[in-house]
């Protein structure tokens, strides 16, 4: 199985607790490198919240969970190489069955 692994950074890009996180980067199960950033939200101020990425604003995630046991909802579309859920800290796909760890 893979584990996300999620990284906590600000509004920069600089890691930070999760507390004080506007953004989150996690391992992508494609391939050997993160992915990100995601939005966190209601932590984003003058960010509109647009899921699609259509309407003027960003698409942007909830999260849920003790730290290396997120959940992130919506799922994660990152359009380049995979699209599935973090579910409890690890990467799933869309019919809910744990990745595989990514070859490196």
């Amino acid at each position: 199985m893979t584990a996300a692994n999620i990284e906590y950074h600000d509004a920069a890009g600089n890691p930070t607790t999760p507390e004080k996180a506007t953004q989150v980067w996690f391992r992508c199960p494609r391939r050997a490198g993160p992915c990100g950033p995601l939005l966190l939200a209601g932590r984003n101020p003058g960010i509109k919240r647009d899921p699609q990425n259509k309407n003027g604003g960003r698409a942007q995630w909830d999260i849920s969970g003790a730290v290396g046991r997120e959940t992130l909802t919506p799922s994660v579309n990152c359009g380049r190489c995979w699209h599935g859920y973090i579910r409890n800290g690890r990467c799933v796909t869309t019919g809910n069955i744990d990745e595989p760890e990514p070859k490196r």
